[in-house]
């Protein structure tokens, strides 16, 4: 799992766009009074365009699994027309980089609509929230008790635990009841409309105790999830992403994301008496 999101990631680009953006509304002023930009002004733009580019391209490179399906069909557009325009305007044509300008923040607009929608903030709030709950076993010794104690228990205390660091991070976590419907991860019941006020969304989960042989464990979890047919209840369902969890002793590497149609199964594991990352490493290549 990266420890950085792509909203983070995209965030310093966005804001490079936007302050080139006022660069060359100030450009653009000079020359209305001006006939000429003698001073290597539009120079000074291409090479911030040239930037700029290999920056989209370096976090197309490192978020491309992960991204939305519409955020990578955006940066393909534009680097097949604005990026290709950036890389081949060796000449500093003037007139050329004003419009490749003019493209580079019609790009920022749109992929940012991509990436920051109610849907995708929803998301990276869940993968956040695993990531969080992993760590704070780590660190906190009440709390890996606690964990360990669901552990040895049932699977349902540990799902029950896990809906609850969720809430924490704004998302009602729920599961897959017998008609394919919800079913409230705390109370094991049908959960009621109007009865979960969510700060973010809603989010799929199936939790499973890797007791025995971990990949059988998340093969359990994606066929029941694949039964879930329902739809929203309250605020917004992540409906493209179904998280498949199974709790283990210690850690273990989880298979990839799964893709069916429109829904990714992402495979995530928890471990209740973690290891040192590097202690982890060693045994895992073994």
């Amino acid at each position: 799992m990266s420890t950085i999101t792509y909203l983070a990631a995209w965030r310093p680009i966005s804001a490079r766009i936007h302050g080139l953006e006022r660069a060359s509304a100030v450009h653009a002023g000079f020359l209305a009074v001006n006939s000429g930009s003698p001073y290597g002004a539009d120079k000074t733009l291409q090479k911030h365009c040239e930037d700029i580019r290999t920056s989209i391209e370096q976090f197309r490179e490192a978020f491309r699994d992960s991204l939305p399906a519409a955020a990578n069909a955006a940066i393909e557009r534009f680097m097949e027309d604005g990026g290709k325009q950036i890389r081949e305007n060796n000449a500093g044509d003037a007139k050329l980089v004003r419009t490749i300008i003019v493209k580079l923040v019609a790009f920022e607009a749109e992929l940012s609509f991509c990436l920051d929608s109610q849907t995708e903030r929803v998301r990276s709030a869940a993968e956040l929230a695993f990531m969080h709950l992993q760590r704070l076993i780590v660190v906190d010794q009440d709390y890996r008790a606690k964990w360990r104690k669901a552990f040895e228990k049932h699977e349902t205390h540990c799902e029950r635990l896990g809906a609850l660091h969720l809430l924490w991070h704004g998302i009602w976590a729920f599961k897959v009841d017998a008609n394919g419907g919800k079913t409230d991860l705390v109370y094991q019941e049908p959960p009621q409309i109007g009865s979960a006020p969510v700060a973010l969304g809603m989010v799929l989960t199936e939790w499973k105790r890797g007791i025995g042989n971990p990949d059988t464990e998340y093969v359990a979890a994606k066929e029941q999830a694949a039964l879930y047919s329902g739809g929203v209840l309250a605020g917004v369902e992540l409906e493209s992403q179904r998280y498949l969890v199974v709790v283990t002793k210690k850690q273990i590497v989880p298979p990839g994301d799964l893709i069916e149609g429109t829904v990714t199964y992402r495979h995530i594991n928890i471990a209740v008496e973690p290891e040192a990352p590097s202690t982890a490493a060693r045994r895992l290549a073994k």
